[in-house]
């Protein structure tokens, strides 16, 4: 997830790998769509035969959608065909946010659903970087030397570390 993260966020791509990385556009299509279905699909119930088929009809419209738009985003055309351009005007204005792009992205219907995997899964990398950090500094605060400390004083001492 944190790879497909760095490949939706428009300030890198896939020119963060190096030629040695062995990455291609399929292996990266492979990945993003697996992980889609993953997310995408809600809780299997019992449905009746065409209800089953309806929704396995748009299941595989919308992963089209997705297929269609990770290769446009991949190569910089359709919806995505300007951000070249317009790069430097949106970093003057909301900086080098990702999810910022990826909310302006979904009105566009060709690339709604991307969108919204894309929010997904920047989302989650976000909590995890987030999470990653609470527990470095924490592991700072709670050494052997204080090692005694009780829950209350350890949740002032985070909540002083984290408005420093």
């Amino acid at each position: 997830m944190f790879v497909l993260a760095l490949i939706l966020n428009p300030f890198g791509g896939v020119s963060r790998f190096g030629p040695k990385a062995g990455v291609s556009p399929f292996m990266l299509h492979t990945i993003l769509m697996e992980t889609y279905c993953v997310c995408s699909q809600p809780p299997k119930v019992s449905q009746t035969d065409i209800k089953e088929e309806k929704y396995q009809e748009v299941k595989l419209t919308k992963e089209k959608e997705v297929s269609k738009a990770f290769f446009s985003h991949l190569t910089g055309c359709g919806p995505f065909e300007d951000w070249e351009k317009n790069k430097e005007t949106f970093l003057q204005v909301n900086r080098s946010d990702p999810v910022a792009i990826w909310t302006a992205f979904l009105p566009v219907a060709s690339a709604a659903e991307l969108a919204n995997c894309a929010l997904l899964l920047l989302g989650i990398s976000m909590n995890q970087a987030g999470l990653e950090c609470n527990f470095s500094d924490l592991k700072i605060k709670k050494t052997q030397l204080q090692n005694c400390l009780r829950l209350p004083w350890l949740k002032k001492m985070a909540k002083v570390g984290a408005n420093i």
